[in-house]
């Protein structure tokens, strides 16, 4: 594949607050669609995830249920020719436009990956959307 003519890739750290009372969970299968279909591809996200603002206590030996997961916003690391392609593309993301997503007080960095280890299976949601990947 040819990169001539084209902007280096950068890759960026992004923290995005979810908005009060946000509708997470019935957005989710529109994010997540987009989200594993672009992390697949290579295109955008290389890794992302719900920050929460405490981890919840199993009960009865099995994890919690989604419902019950205290979600406060989104972590994620990306590639893009710039901030601002990551700022649009969070602005267009189905959690922004679905109430989701504080976009204005989303928070960008230049970023570099130094190490990364392959994914904890308790980081594998079990659920497959659309595109046949893990959740």
């Amino acid at each position: 594949m040819s990169t001539e003519g084209k902007a280096p890739l950068h890759q960026f750290l992004c923290i995005i607050p979810d908005l009060p009372n946000a509708p997470r969970l019935e957005v989710r299968p529109a994010h997540m669609k987009g989200a594993v279909k672009s992390a697949v591809n290579g295109d955008f996200v290389v890794m992302g995830g719900a920050y929460l603002t405490h981890h919840p206590t199993p009960s009865n030996g099995s994890p919690p249920a989604d419902r019950d997961i205290p979600f406060a916003g989104s972590a994620m690391v990306v590639i893009a020719e710039s901030k601002e392609e990551v700022m649009r593309k969070i602005r267009e993301d189905p959690y922004t436009k679905g109430g989701v997503w504080d976009a204005d007080n989303a928070r960008v960095w230049s970023y570099k990956t130094v190490f990364a280890a392959p994914p904890h299976p308790a980081a594998i949601f079990e659920k497959k959307p659309d595109t046949g990947a893990a959740e």
